[in-house]
């Protein structure tokens, strides 16, 4: 496992955005991913999460259980309003998963966003940072090691309360209403093999076209926790 110093964590005092990303700037890199969190006006959390270089085309929602509903807490994904809109596409999500992965009393393993090397691609930074804006690069791991990210949210604004040790470093911390915190952590995981190549054989099968978005695919592990593989290999910047 490489020894990986870690960037300064982004410590917020409020909902606000995060970014980050695996790899480097200027050679092989994943998308930048983007993190933001709301408090709504009904007192719940709303998460959104997609790559800065396709997010308005498709994004990830991580959603509160509804008591007026029913509905359990939900993962979402689904085209943007605008990119409906320009396309003529049926208001439905792309996939709806619940949420059902416990990490700790009061506290939820909301998603995981794997950034294997297998699937980096080689990009400027796209659309372009503005002033106040900054991207958190993470070093890449060697393979067998890949860098996932992780993230939790919570009940209290204490972290300490999730008693999550093994990870390699704080992305970052996001409170949110009603004392709830979404938490960022990035870990070094072991990817065997057979799932490298299988992660190969679905990057290579995949549209290189440019009007085809294909950020990530979204799937669920054997406990439950929604992923995102990062695809930044197939991402192709539309020319100007």
């Amino acid at each position: 496992m490489t020894e990986i110093e870690p960037p300064p964590p982004a410590i917020l005092d409020g909902p606000g955005v995060v970014r980050f990303a695996a790899g480097s700037e200027l050679g092989p890199r994943s998308f930048t991913w983007r993190v933001s969190g709301v408090s709504n006006g009904a007192g719940s959390d709303d998460i959104y999460i997609g790559t800065r270089q396709t997010m308005g085309t498709v994004k990830v929602s991580l959603h509160d259980a509804n008591p007026r509903t029913g509905e359990p807490p939900r993962t979402i994904l689904r085209f943007t309003r605008e990119f409906r809109e320009a396309n003529q596409l049926p208001n439905e999500p792309l996939a709806v998963i619940e949420q059902a992965a416990s990490a700790a009393p009061g506290w939820r393993h909301e998603l995981t966003i794997a950034t294997p090397s297998v699937t980096f691609g080689t990009f400027a930074e796209t659309p372009p940072l503005k002033p106040r804006e900054s991207v958190q690069w993470w070093p890449p791991e060697q393979p067998p090691y890949e860098l996932a990210f992780h993230l939790y949210v919570g009940d209290s604004t204490e972290r300490a309360d999730l008693g999550i040790n093994d990870h390699i470093g704080e992305v970052a911390r996001i409170p949110m209403s009603n004392r709830r915190l979404l938490w960022i952590v990035a870990n070094s995981e072991v990817m065997t093999d057979a799932v490298r190549e299988e992660i190969t054989r679905h990057v290579t099968g995949l549209s290189t076209d440019p009007t085809v978005a294909h950020p990530f695919t979204l799937t669920r592990r054997g406990d439950g926790v929604p992923v995102l593989l990062d695809l930044a290999a197939v991402y192709r910047p539309s020319p100007g």
